[in-house]
Formats: C-alpha cells, structure tokens, sequence
C-alpha cells in the first residue's frame, strides 16, 4: 500500500560519456625540420603521478646527433679557414706596404735629384731621373691599386666565409635545441594519461609517430568537464543549462553535479564503428573530485529537462488499466473501490496525477497475478 504524496516530478534523459581535464596539455613530437616520423624511446606509465619538469616523453635523437656531429666539424673548419685567411691577409698586407714604402722612398730620391740646380745636372742624367721617375710612380699607382683590390677581394672571402660559418654556428644551435626539445618535460605536477588515436589504440616506448601526433597528456585534474552523449530520440528536449546528475562506472555509489554548459548542432556516432546516434552535450561539473577523477572515466547519468512543483504523485506501479482507462484502487472506509485518474506528466517511478485523487489517499499496489493480466 502507498499513501499519494505532493512533492516535485522530476523529468530526466539519460546521458553516458567520458571525463575530460579542461586544461589537458596533450604531448607529442617537437616540430624539428626535415624530421616526419618520429620514435618513441621513453614514455611515462599511465596513471603515474609526476612532478613539474620531470621527462615524460622521449624520441629517438640518433639522427640529429648524427647531423650535429657533421655540422660542428663544417662550423670548425670554417673558423679555422678564417683564421688562416685572417693570417694570410695580414702577411699580405705587411708586403704590400713594404713594397709600397720602398718605392715611394725611391720616388723622394729622385725627386731631390731632380730638384738640384740644372747647371749642375747633364742633360742625358736628368732625362734619365725623369724617366725613373715616372716609373716609379706607376708602380706606386699600380701597388696602391693592386692592395685595393686584394683588400677588396679579401673583404668579400672573409664574408662568405664568415657567412658560412654562421650559417654552421645558427644550425648548430638548432639542432641542440632540437636534440633538448625531443625529451618532454611535464609542465606541471599531475598524473600522466596515454592518449587513444581514432581506433581506440595508446602508444607505447618503440612506436613510431607522425608529427603533430599527440601521444600523452599531463592534465590538471583540478577542472573536469564531461563530454556526453544523448540518443537523437531525447536531443530536442536538452538545452543549456539544465541540471545533470551523475554517477562515476568506477564509482557508482558516489553522485556528482553539474549543468549543460553546451549542445552540439549535429546528429552524429559517438565514434566511428558505432551504430547509435545521438547529441554531443558538454558538462560542467559542480565539483570536481581529484581523488577519484581521472581523464577518460566513463559516467551514467541524467539530464532533467522538466520538473513540476509540488504535483499530485503517486507511484507509476500502482496505475491499473480498467477498460481501457487508467485507474487506481484505492482503501476506503468500507472496504476498495477502482478510481478512474487522469494522470499528467511521469518518469520511470513517479506520475502525476490531475484528477481523481487528493493528498493522503493510500492505494493498493497490484499483486503480481493481476500484473500478469494486465
């Protein structure tokens, strides 16, 4: 026997999915140039708490050291063939003004000569001086020009030169950074999650991996969001904002809270071998519980999408069906008598009843023979 009750109906769609960290910091290969296809030679264990900047995932550097090795001996050489260029212009230069210094001085000899009274000079030696002279500075001319040309030319080797050597010295850098860069550290103190591709498969240490492939994921656990899913027959009934409860498969003693925070604008397969359809719906959690919570935990829940306040309710098990029309037995003071009802809005448990009943009636629940029946 049940007694009929006010109370709130509360009208709800399931909704299943899986838990996931707001701020998941997925990981995987660093860009590095020339490199598409990366393999993996650590990878922290699922479920594993780490602290900030402890090495969580690494990938095979052999050929970036191999390319590094080559690269330093061409930044080395090309400092070396510097220096020696550097050395041999300046021995140059040191016989270019030595040549230069002797002939401007042989040229300050001819000229006093040539200065002496004429009188005291022969004619044939004085056209001689002249002619010394001329020669003299055409070879001053030709001196002072073949130096501005070697220093030019000297200029423009030492710059290819010195342009090839940066160029060594910048890849080098590069690679080092690159070589540091394929060892990822965890930004943050967390607990590390393997990340599942398209088929639902985890890498692990010896797999290969695509650039911009994400592997792993170091998640702070202290925001959680759920991502749900409602069969397509409820997904004109969510909205933003309505209220869900839900239990943990983990932990299905313990309910958690939350509201719609978004609602997909597509009918879509919650993965691509399933034959279902239904609504992507985006939960905000109340509270989230680091101690249980983890990325990727399936949940069960229900999304209320109505309620009715302080409605007439009574059981959904003790409605009967009398020709046809839905009725209920209820104890009077002489004894049972069927009541026709007129019954509103229900759940699985609970109906609301609009007529036919009031507050404090008890009705009898049907025996399991007369369930048969109906």
């Amino acid at each position: 026997m049940v007694e009929v009750t006010r109370g709130d109906l509360v009208l709800t769609v399931e909704v299943e999915g899986t838990l996931r960290a707001v701020d998941p910091y997925l990981v995987g290969p660093p860009a590095v140039r020339e490199i598409w296809n990366y393999q993996i030679v650590l990878m922290a264990p699922e479920g594993e708490d780490v602290a900030a900047a402890t090495p969580v995932l690494s990938f095979d550097a052999s050929q970036l050291q191999k390319r590094l090795l080559e690269l330093r001996a061409a930044r080395d050489s090309a400092d070396e063939e510097i220096a020696k260029k550097e050395l041999d212009v300046l021995v140059r230069r040191r016989a270019d003004e030595l040549r230069l210094a002797e002939a401007r001085a042989k040229l300050e000899k001819t000229r006093l000569q040539l200065e002496r009274p004429s009188e005291l000079q022969a004619a044939r030696k004085t056209k001689a001086l002249e002619l010394d002279r001329e020669l003299v500075e055409s070879e001053i001319a030709y001196l002072e020009e073949r130096r501005r040309s070697l220093d030019e030319a000297d200029a423009t080797d030492r710059e290819n030169l010195l342009e090839q050597r940066d160029r060594a010295r910048a890849r080098v850098r590069e690679l080092e950074e690159s070589i540091g860069r394929m060892t990822i550290l965890a930004p943050r103190e967390g607990t590390v999650v393997h990340v599942a591709d398209r088929a639902g498969e985890k890498k692990r240490a010896g797999d290969s991996v695509w650039r911009q492939e994400k592997v792993l994921a170091v998640p702070d656990l202290r925001r959680m969001y759920g991502d749900g899913y409602v069969d397509e027959s409820d997904a004109g009934r969510i909205a933003p904002g309505q209220r869900v409860e839900l239990r943990l498969d983990a932990y299905p003693e313990v309910r958690f809270t939350g509201r719609i925070a978004s609602v997909g604008k597509t009918i879509q397969s919650p993965s691509w071998n399933s034959p279902l359809r239904g609504l992507e719906v985006e939960i905000a959690l109340d509270e989230t519980d680091t101690t249980r919570m983890r990325p990727d935990m399936r949940f069960r829940g229900r999304i209320e999408i109505d309620r009715a306040e302080k409605a007439l309710l009574v059981p959904l098990r003790a409605i009967v069906r009398i020709d046809g029309e839905a009725a209920v037995r209820r104890r009077g003071r002489i004894g049972d008598e069927a009541v026709p009802v007129t019954l509103g809005r229900g759940n699985d448990e609970r109906v609301e009843v609009l007529s036919g009943l009031a507050e404090g009636d008890r009705l009898l629940l049907p025996s399991i023979v007369d369930e048969a029946k109906r």
